[in-house]
């Protein structure tokens, strides 16, 4: 997800350098909540797509850019952090002993990219059995944005994947209210409870 929410900024930059459509409709002074949202708009049109990017809390303005901040950085502790790395290495071996199973190849494919998509899923408790789902997901709301020329197909593709970890996500938070697991996830929806936010 960490790729997701830095892409729209290299894009924007891009567009800016360039005098692209959209992207050159924005000045840097006009960037915030208000000229992101008119970038995506522009480029998704309204769908589950737009509904995602635009909760981005990277491209938020306070007061809600503070108080996502404030969530997550009470869950983030040193602690929760720490409790991560036997899982972290435990991917980081499996991965590298699949690539050498493999005989080796595309080490960015079958490695830097899945990476952070395992780590991520570790951390927000989504099950092994759903991580393939997942991560086809997550690419296709990756390819959406292309936003100098997001296709028809980008789009839509892009529209179903949010729809579809809208939907996922609405349902694992569901469950790790009703059961707590140890987990930046369940750490989140605590810190939210806890401060009624």
């Amino acid at each position: 997800w960490a790729s997701l929410a830095l892409a729209p900024l290299w894009a924007l930059a891009l567009g800016l350098l360039l005098g692209a459509s959209p992207l050159g409709k924005l000045r840097l002074t006009a960037f915030g909540r208000a000229g992101y949202e008119s970038v995506i708009q522009e480029g998704f049109g309204p769908g589950p797509l737009f509904e995602s990017f635009k909760r981005f809390m990277l491209f938020m303005d306070p007061p809600d850019h503070t108080r996502l901040r404030s969530l997550a950085t009470r869950a983030f502790t040193p602690r929760s952090v720490e409790q991560l790395r036997g899982a972290i290495t435990a991917i980081v071996s499996r991965l590298l002993d699949d690539l050498d199973a493999a005989g080796g190849g595309d080490l960015v494919s079958l490695f830097a990219y899945p990476l952070p998509v395992q780590v991520i899923c570790e951390m927000l408790g989504v099950p092994p059995n759903d991580r393939d789902e997942f991560r086809g997901w997550s690419d296709s709301m990756g390819r959406s944005l292309q936003f100098l020329a997001p296709t028809p197909e980008l789009v839509a593709d892009g529209n179903a994947a949010a729809g579809h970890l809208t939907e996922y996500f609405r349902t694992l938070v569901a469950a790790h209210r009703d059961r707590p697991r140890d987990n930046l996830l369940s750490a989140l929806i605590a810190a939210e409870d806890e401060s009624g936010r």
